[in-house]
């Protein structure tokens, strides 16, 4: 069985945002294959950069969101898994994660170089 952490705490900025194990503040969303995880994951992703669970806020202090909330966004917005365009959508945005990822390890290579280089002038 797949699943994802679906953050239902507004802390920081990451409400709805998708991981790949528990967290604290989260509930979990179970999936019986890998690809309706992937779809789910892909599709909260979405939602959280469309700002879609902005609306559905609660709290003065510390904001939060509802599970039941975030349970109907997603079974609201899942109609769009088998669309083509949904699934270029998430090998795109895979390929940016992987672009990301990549280019965040050679920002830290570089600013390793420059702390050796710097370390070589004293």
């Amino acid at each position: 069985m797949d699943y994802f952490s679906e953050r239902a705490s507004w802390r920081q900025g990451n409400s709805g945002k998708s991981f790949t194990s528990p967290v604290k503040n989260s509930f979990v969303v179970s999936t019986e294959t890998h690809e309706q995880k992937e779809a789910l994951f892909y599709l909260s992703f979405m939602l959280l950069e469309t700002k879609c669970y902005r609306f559905y806020l609660s709290g003065m202090i510390a904001s939060f969101i509802y599970i039941a909330d975030v349970k109907n966004v997603l079974e609201k917005y899942s109609r769009y898994f088998g669309a083509d365009d949904f699934k270029t959508k998430r090998t795109a945005l895979k390929k940016v994660e992987f672009l990301e990822v990549n280019l965040q390890s050679r920002l830290n290579a570089i600013q390793e170089l420059k702390s050796v280089l710097i370390r070589d002038l004293r």
